[in-house]
């Protein structure tokens, strides 16, 4: 059965838009790699001109992707609220 997958590869340019105004944007991204039993998070953030603010990438406990999609976002927004 496996022998029949066919993988699909698509690929498209990502760009990054700029925020509204005089406001800075926060962009960040979570991964699990279950077989490596790795997790990280990471956040950047960038100014109107994309000036990069700050950015951080780290290890976090948790056992799904979407958990760590969400701690990356909380961490992030926590620390734009602190600021």
């Amino acid at each position: 059965m496996a022998e029949n997958f066919k993988a699909i590869i698509i690929s498209r340019m990502i760009q990054w838009n700029k925020p509204n105004g005089n406001n800075w944007k926060l962009n960040t991204d979570g991964s699990y790699m279950r077989n490596q039993n790795k997790v990280g998070a990471g956040r950047i953030v960038r100014n109107r001109i994309g000036d990069m603010i700050i950015a951080f990438s780290y290890p976090i406990q948790c056992y799904t992707n979407n958990y760590s999609e969400a701690q990356a976002a909380l961490i992030g927004i926590s620390w734009c609220l602190d600021q």
